[in-house]
């Protein structure tokens, strides 16, 4: 996958997660609780559940310096 398709989705992405904000007046807590909950469902039906799970450990638990906005 070339950055340029990345850069498309992780576009796309923010628009619909703004979209979805706006549209259910979810704060984004709660549709990131949502969100997740699809996306674990999908991964451990497609059988990269594992895999899923492992990645969300990685994130850090820290706080960047600076927060970029959503496109």
């Amino acid at each position: 996958m070339t950055d340029n398709k990345i850069e498309d989705i992780a576009f796309e992405v923010d628009t619909f997660i703004l979209m979805m904000i706006n549209k259910y007046g979810l704060d984004p807590l709660t549709l990131s609780s949502v969100m997740t909950a699809r996306l674990v469902l999908a991964n451990d039906v497609t059988g990269s559940g594992d895999d899923f799970r492992k990645l969300l450990e990685k994130i850090p638990a820290f706080k960047p310096k600076a927060i970029e906005a959503v496109h």
